[in-house]
């Protein structure tokens, strides 16, 4: 099992509580070297997380410069699975949530 694979348990929970927001780290763009997803998550399974979960806002934090310069490739990735809306975290970002 993989972040990318959460446990049936999991998503079980995140769709009987209604989880509406998932809150994702996004270190590595695509096409950035392989070691970074060895490390950390790549946007095309956080796509697929936030879609089996039924997140309904997904909310991509922990940002640096390559995915400032990559945002249009790592929104695309991660529309590949998941439908719903994306939001890229800013520095003193804040929302009534």
């Amino acid at each position: 099992m993989s972040i990318a694979d959460p446990p049936r348990a999991a998503v079980w929970v995140c769709k009987l509580l209604g989880a509406w927001l998932l809150l994702s780290g996004l270190p590595a763009a695509p096409g950035s070297p392989a070691v970074l997803y060895t490390l950390h998550t790549p946007p095309r399974d956080i796509g697929r997380i936030a879609q089996r979960t039924g997140a309904k806002m997904l909310l991509l934090s922990h940002l640096n410069p390559t995915i400032d310069a990559a945002r249009d490739a790592v929104r695309a990735s991660i529309q590949v699975s998941y439908t719903g809306p994306i939001e890229f975290a800013r520095d003193g970002w804040r929302d009534a949530l």
